[in-house]
């Protein structure tokens, strides 16, 4: 079920929708907002209600007039690799807050969206991913990344983690921002979107339980050279490697090059970069250094 024309505000300058809460030019002038994320295609616009009736009444016409509008095009499938533009997205997002406000938006303001909004909150502010979900959830309970985009979340999160980024949690007394007014929906009666701490968490164990058995989008591959420890022996090292568990990391070879060196080859997901890959083997026990190609 979606949420018709509520635009819920997510922290300060921040907010998601879906698409039909857009028609409204002036509603979302008044919340402050000047930049406008589309994590879907620009189809959506053509069919969407526009604010007055005529040839230039669709969103095509009347949104980049108004407001600065960036185009991710996203389809909402788990085989959608939305990560290659999770950096794009937080640099939007984060520009868009300090103008004075921006909305996130795909068709419903379900998956694509959340998705982008929770990537922002972990590369930018750095909310871990279940204390980004929260904060989302909490507001917009319909909210549902399918099982590809939780995976490319849960990866990007095990990268930020490799680099060095320490993720928050919410505090135990966190309460959600207050709603902004918001236009009647279709019946005349405005729908209550907010959810509990409880059913916050019920959703989490769900997603986790959708993406069991969803592979990680690898988009490059990096070969390493590991020397282990003093004492320690390359055949150690080579089976700690080959149990390396890590979102985002996929071993592909792992084989005992000499008495001291292991060569690894791995393919990795779009956020794993090289210097956090190369933290990642060195936090490997026995592992004495590494380097990456």
């Amino acid at each position: 079920m979606g949420a018709g024309k509520s635009v819920h505000r997510i922290d300060e300058g921040f907010f998601i929708c879906g698409v039909d809460a857009l028609s409204d030019v002036k509603y979302l002038k008044t919340l402050g907002i000047q930049c406008i994320l589309n994590a879907a295609q620009e189809d959506l616009y053509k069919h969407a209600p526009g604010p007055r009736r005529g040839a230039a009444a669709n969103l095509m016409v009347e949104l980049p007039q108004n407001f600065d509008v960036r185009i991710i095009g996203a389809e909402d499938s788990s085989d959608c690799n939305l990560s290659l533009h999770f950096q794009e997205i937080a640099d939007f997002i984060e520009a868009g807050r300090a103008k004075g406000g921006v909305v996130v938006h795909c068709a419903a303001g379900i998956s694509r969206a959340s998705t982008s909004c929770m990537a922002y909150m972990m590369m930018k502010e750095h909310w871990s991913l279940d204390a980004a979900f929260r904060k989302v959830h909490a507001v917009r309970n319909i909210v549902h990344p399918n099982d590809g985009f939780w995976r490319q979340l849960r990866d990007l999160e095990a990268s930020l983690k490799a680099s060095g980024v320490e993720l928050r949690s919410l505090p135990e007394d966190w309460c959600p921002p207050e709603q902004p007014s918001r236009p009647e929906d279709e019946k005349g009666e405005v729908r209550n979107f907010s959810s509990s701490r409880s059913e916050t968490m019920e959703m989490l164990a769900s997603l986790e339980q959708d993406i069991t058995t969803t592979r990680s989008f690898i988009t490059h591959f990096l070969t390493a050279r590991i020397v282990p420890k003093a004492g320690v022996k390359a055949q150690e090292v080579q089976q700690a490697l080959l149990k390396l568990e890590s979102p985002g990391v996929r071993v592909e070879e792992c084989d005992v090059q000499s008495p001291e060196a292991v060569l690894l080859r791995a393919g990795l997901v779009h956020s794993m970069t090289h210097s956090a890959f190369l933290k990642l083997l060195e936090g490997v026990h026995g592992v004495q250094g590494a380097e990456v190609e």
